[in-house]
């Protein structure tokens, strides 16, 4: 008998011919492994030709299966699984190559098989897409091996069919790579930042405790602090920024390179981009410099970068120069991360949000064509470091040029009213 066949009656239901699963399954593959590790009664011709080596190979490979089918029940499954696969892969199969039994293209299929089917998978659990990538190639270089004719064949096999599925999951892993690798620069970079602030702002005390908190040494130690804070907190940035900015005007005067050094960082912290549709040049950005509350409008100039005869609103730009364009909130979109304050959410869970100052971080597509900025709501990250992080609708988050000099006091019923216009 095969002992591919002999597997059979151990793993499968004699009656219905269904493959047994779960623990089931790894149950009856773990006993049919166990059966031939410790049998001894295999004819002499038998085992000099390898019929037990081939069959210890089967038996574990069959356990496999049953670990890979049950691995979602158990975690340990996985490690188990790495262990076994790595003990056929160096142990069992190297005793079967040179023998007369199993046939060339059984001992090239379980190999292969080994390589596409387990090692590969074990390693993808393991969360090692490098070495499941790997195994998935061997794979195919051995299926390429079989299809090509070059091994005589025994008996028929779909092995391009093979060679089709080991490449999709090859494909899948070379995506899931990717998509790991820049997640993981991304996670590297956060914690590069959060290194480098705390060394600034520990720069910052020393050099305040060192040389005075109005020296010039701390002045310049703080605004670098305060340019690398506006990466994690735009509003904590802002307001250390004004201060040493306005504090550097009054110690050391305009012409001083401190309060040069302040201004750039408070000019680049400060500033307020939003975006706003325009007929027939799409999304046009402009920088907020005021808020009427009875228009309900913001104060919008061109930025900087109107300067660029490159840029594609530079003519747009031009003509509005010197001027500021009043354009409803509503039409205005947020799509950077500018300093805000929440207003006129209604009684219920979210009202204690009202008159809270945040920042946005993200923001929600509508799904309704009729909204007018196509948002339907702003993620806020909150100045109050014991508030969650909400979902707050666009038409209850006002953009806030100039930050109040304290966080405003929220007692009372005033706080679902709109702030005062800047």
């Amino acid at each position: 008998m095969n002992p591919g066949d002999f597997a059979e009656i151990w793993t499968s239901c004699p009656n219905c011919n269904q493959s047994y699963e779960n623990d089931l399954g790894l149950a009856t593959s773990a006993g049919f492994m166990n059966y031939i590790e410790e049998k001894d009664d295999v004819s002499p011709d038998l085992q000099m030709k390898g019929m037990k080596a081939w069959l210890r190979v089967e038996s574990n490979m069959t356990f496999l299966t049953g670990l890979r089918n049950a691995c979602h029940l158990d975690e340990s499954y996985i490690e188990e699984g790495r262990q076994i696969s790595n003990k056929i892969l160096k142990r069992l199969l190297p005793k079967i190559q040179k023998s007369t039994l199993p046939p060339q293209q059984r001992k090239l299929e379980l190999e292969a098989d080994l390589h596409g089917n387990d090692l590969a998978f074990f390693a993808e659990k393991n969360g090692d897409y490098e070495a499941a990538l790997a195994a998935g190639k061997r794979a195919r270089e051995l299926f390429e091996i079989l299809a090509s004719g070059a091994i005589p064949l025994i008996y028929e096999q779909d092995y391009e069919a093979k060679i089709a599925f080991v490449q999709d999951d090859n494909d899948r892993m070379k995506e899931e790579m990717g998509a790991n690798k820049e997640k993981g620069e991304e996670e590297e970079e956060e914690e590069l930042q959060k290194v480098k602030l705390a060394k600034s702002r520990r720069l910052y005390e020393l050099a305040m405790r060192d040389s005075g908190e109005f020296s010039a040494t701390a002045f310049f130690k703080g605004v670098n602090y305060a340019e690398l804070l506006y990466k994690s907190s735009v509003v904590k940035s802002v307001r250390l920024a004004t201060k040493l900015f306005e504090d550097s005007k009054r110690i050391f005067g305009t012409d001083h390179w401190v309060t040069y050094r302040a201004e750039g960082v408070y000019d680049m912290t400060t500033r307020c981009c939003v975006s706003v549709r325009h007929p027939d040049r799409g999304v046009v950005e402009f920088d907020v410099v005021g808020w009427d509350k009875d228009e309900d409008c913001y104060a919008l100039i061109p930025p900087e970068s109107a300067d660029d005869e490159e840029h594609p609103s530079h003519d747009l730009y031009k003509e509005l120069t010197g001027k500021a364009v009043y354009t409803p909130r509503r039409h205005c979109i947020l799509t950077q991360v500018v300093p805000v304050i929440v207003f006129g959410l209604p009684p219920g869970p979210l009202y204690h949000y009202n008159n809270k100052i945040g920042e946005t971080k993200t923001f929600r597509m509508s799904e309704d064509s009729t909204e007018s900025n196509f948002i339907s709501c702003y993620m806020i990250q909150f100045e109050d470091e014991d508030l969650e992080d909400c979902e707050v609708p666009p038409g209850c988050v006002l953009v806030l040029p100039k930050l109040p000099p304290e966080m405003p006091d929220t007692k009372g019923d005033s706080v679902d009213k709109a702030p005062a216009s800047s």
